[in-house]
């Protein structure tokens, strides 16, 4: 039987019925605010409208002869969108719209229209003739037509973007069926600009047209500029799901992809995109002409991946394909121009290279070639040393990490050069220093440090620095001895540890053990200062920790909650 229900004003009702193997039902919708639907939105934004409708649906239970008369319209409304304190900006102006849906003896009708207060709107009209065969195999017709006068209204959907514009303008006609719809027409975004608040670039000038094609293509033409320099890319593509392909150029010269505080960076592409199925192949150059990266510290953002994490996955999940994920093959020529520098941590320099970075699906990254620091200054220990020699090279190896081949120096006195040469991996470089005229390496550790030959009045001020240089330049290998040790005698861990920052005069050898799986010990002796430290971390839970920790001069303990966000 008939029956109603009402909510603040709102009202549906429902009314159906059953004889043999056929049915019918139909339906009244009265005032139900939009707002109903508002999780199906983006966040932060509201349609203020009421919607109201009717419809009517009969066939058979075995689905033969189904027929339905639906009809939505929704009344004159606003777009809004609510800011930081709370308050709603209205960003369009809605006239009445409607949305109606017709099945009857196997053929369908789908019309809708949308159009806005001032000018444009959205039409869109499809068809599908009766016949035999299946519904969604059937020829499909339609036509829809798209104008938004200034995609600013739209500005708020795009919270990483501010002062967007341009005219969205768009004609196609439809075709294929519903299974593999078509179009035939074409979409344009023109005189388009947008800031991009993350990368500090603004883009103007940006066209992108689709045109659609018999065939089933897409034809893809788009171009932007940011800074004084432009990008272009062209080609064509299939975004069916069961045909997905797409065959793209990217070009450019000059463009700004960065302008930050902490670096400035232009690049100039000529790329290939292949896209079939999971697949996706990246082939080409990347040039950068101009780099300007100024870094005085780490942001907050940044983690050091600890030495010990080892990752356990099951071989489904090591393979993209399994897990669902795009498969990534790339074959890219990095070229650094003669415009790349960077400054921060006590380096100052500029960089030249040629890399080919290479990436197959499931593996990591790999790189050949060498980046060079045609001319630089490295500040350590209060002391500015040039670099005479640069060099990070790669032979097909990880790209994170290269062979390193450094050569500093300093000169420090008329006819006297001390330096250093740095060798062997980024990750653990081996030191040597060298001098002219030849001399004993306390002498030179202390021309490099001192600027001055072994005195025997050295200040203890000046002892720390040395000490901090030596235990720079060799504690990289007491740590790999001491590693091989622990192993051989069983302890979990064993190195060197240093202090905070620079205080080397902290630095200890430590050792550890896991007494069960929940509590670990670690014993350190000073290295510089003779101070025996007992640290205790016992495991409560997955995110609850206990730390303790006991020495000569003091004691303390600490719990640490862990959140991880991301999951």
């Amino acid at each position: 039987s008939n029956g109603c229900w009402s909510s603040d004003g709102a009202e549906i009702c429902l009314g159906g019925s059953r004889a043999d193997h056929r049915f019918q039902g139909a339906f009244e919708l009265k005032a139900l605010p939009v707002d109903y639907f508002a999780p199906l939105l983006p966040p932060d934004v509201r349609w203020e409208s009421v919607l109201s409708g009717r419809g009517s649906l009969a066939g058979s239970l075995s689905g033969d002869d189904l027929q339905a008369d639906i009809l939505l319209r929704t009344s004159a409304g606003s777009l809004l969108s609510r800011d930081a304190g709370g308050e709603d900006d209205r960003l369009l102006e809605l006239r009445a719209g409607e949305a109606r849906l017709k099945l009857q003896r196997q053929a369908l009708q789908l019309n809708v229209d949308l159009p806005f207060a001032d000018a444009g709107g959205v039409e869109f009209a499809a068809a599908v003739p009766a016949g035999k065969g299946s519904l969604l195999q059937r020829p499909l017709s339609g036509r829809l037509r798209l104008s938004v006068p200034d995609i600013a209204v739209f500005a708020e959907l795009m919270p990483d973007m501010d002062n967007v514009g341009g005219r969205l303008e768009g004609d196609a006609r439809l075709t294929g069926s519903l299974s593999a719809p078509g179009f035939r027409g074409r979409l344009s975004l023109s005189d388009g600009a947008a800031e991009v608040l993350a990368a500090g670039i603004a883009l103007s000038a940006v066209q992108v047209e689709l045109v659609g094609r018999d065939d089933g293509n897409i034809e893809i033409s788009a171009q932007a500029r940011s800074g004084e320099g432009q990008l272009g890319l062209k080609g064509t593509a299939n975004l069916l799901p069961g045909a997905l392909k797409a065959d793209l150029d990217l070009s450019g010269e000059d463009f700004q992809v960065l302008d930050i505080p902490e670096a400035e960076v232009r690049v100039s592409p000529d790329l290939k995109l292949s896209l079939g199925g999971e697949r996706l192949a990246v082939n080409g150059d990347l040039r950068v002409p101009f780099a300007r990266i100024r870094l005085r510290a780490l942001p907050e953002t940044a983690v050091t991946v600890s030495s010990d994490q080892v990752i356990v996955q099951d071989a489904a999940a090591a393979d993209p394909a399994a897990a669902g994920q795009r498969r990534i093959s790339a074959r890219v020529r990095l070229l650094l121009g003669d415009r790349v520098s960077f400054d921060g941590f006590g380096l100052r320099a500029r960089f030249e290279g040629n890399l080919l970075l290479i990436e197959q699906p499931g593996q990591l990254t790999t790189a050949s070639g060498e980046i060079t620091i045609p001319e630089g200054r490295y500040r350590a220990y209060g002391q500015n040393l040039t670099i005479e020699r640069g060099r990070l090279f790669y032979a097909g190896g990880l790209v994170t990490e290269p062979g390193l081949d450094v050569r500093a120096v300093r000169r420090p006195a008329p006819g006297v050069l001390v330096g250093v040469n740095a060798r062997g991996t980024l990750k653990k470089p081996e030191f040597e220093l060298f001098s002219e005229p030849t001399m004993s390496q306390s002498e030179q550790l202390s021309y490099l440090v001192l600027g001055q030959p072994l005195q025997g009045g050295t200040s203890s001020e000046e002892s720390n620095a040395m000490n901090r240089a030596a235990m720079a330049m060799g504690l990289a290998g007491g740590g790999a001895v001491a590693e091989s040790l622990g192993e051989q005698i069983g302890f979990d861990s064993v190195g060197i540890e240093k202090g905070e920052g620079e205080i080397t005069e902290d630095a200890a050898l430590v050792v550890g053990k896991f007494l069960s799986p929940k509590l670990y010990v670690s014993y350190g002796v000073g290295l510089f200062d003779p101070v025996s430290t007992l640290w205790l971390r016992y495991t409560i839970t997955s995110n609850w920790k206990l730390v303790t920790e006991t020495s000569t001069r003091s004691s303390g303990a600490d719990i640490y909650y862990t959140i991880d966000r991301g999951r």
